[in-house]
């Protein structure tokens, strides 16, 4: 008779056994709970078990003030920022706000100003004296040089209009995302809408200076980013602008 050691008089031998059984089950179970995961991530349409998943992007509230991206000129000296209703690249101060009266793509006091052929833009429709056609014009008006005037194509309420765009602004984190689509709205709605702005001058029609024209439209994107869909959510009241 062979007698048992204390090792296995004692049972730790098959406890110590037991737990590493247990261990690795449980590790088994991990394993497979993952891989499990794994292929439901890779397979979405097995796992889902009720209706697509809809986001609403829900607005602010009508009593909070929903800030505008705009483009403004630096300030000449630093001065304490302001509360403003207005983002851009940087934070401005001014004493004074205004707008720059001529309708362009942002350009700074600071240049000289371009020579050469004039643009047309939509302030041209209703500013045109009788007998005075602006597709005539061959340069810029050489006191707009002198003066150093801005121009700007931002659409704000309530702020005079003047030589100058001096705007109080907060800075912005995504403005060089906001800045890069504007840059390729200027470039495809901008050309299109200046070529309307010739054909309207050159058929003698005109629109009322005095009443803002906005054209309020829904773009919808894909994942991807790409444009699948245009729709016109509010007119102008000038059909042939909303279509530009």
């Amino acid at each position: 008779m062979v007698e048992r050691s204390w090792f296995h008089r004692n049972g730790l031998f098959y406890t110590i056994l037991a737990f590493v059984l247990l261990v690795h089950l449980i590790l088994l179970a991990i394993r497979m709970y993952r891989e499990w995961e794994i292929a439901d991530y890779q397979n979405p349409e097995k796992s889902q078990t009720g209706p697509p998943l809809r986001v609403k992007i829900v607005s602010a509230p009508d009593n909070v003030i929903k800030k505008q991206i705009v483009q403004s000129e630096d300030p000449k000296s630093e001065s304490l920022p302001k509360e403003t209703r207005f983002l851009s690249d940087k934070t401005r101060s001014f004493e004074r706000e205004s707008m720059a009266r001529k309708v362009d793509v942002f350009k700074s006091s600071g240049g000289k100003g371009e020579s050469g052929q004039k643009k047309i833009s939509l302030s041209d429709l209703g500013a045109f004296k009788k007998n005075h056609n602006p597709l005539k014009t061959t340069t810029q008006d050489s006191s707009d040089q002198k003066r150093g005037e801005s121009s700007t194509n931002d659409f704000v309420e309530k702020i005079p209009l003047g030589d100058l765009t001096y705007l109080n602004t907060v800075e912005y984190k995504y403005y060089g995302f906001y800045h890069r689509i504007r840059q390729k709205l200027e470039q495809f709605w901008g050309r299109s809408i200046q070529e309307k702005a010739q054909s309207f001058i050159k058929e003698g029609r005109r629109v009322a200076s005095d009443e803002n024209l906005i054209t309020s439209l829904v773009v919808t994107l894909d994942t991807t980013g790409h444009i699948v869909g245009i729709s016109v959510k509010g007119s102008s009241g000038v059909k042939e602008l909303d279509d530009a």
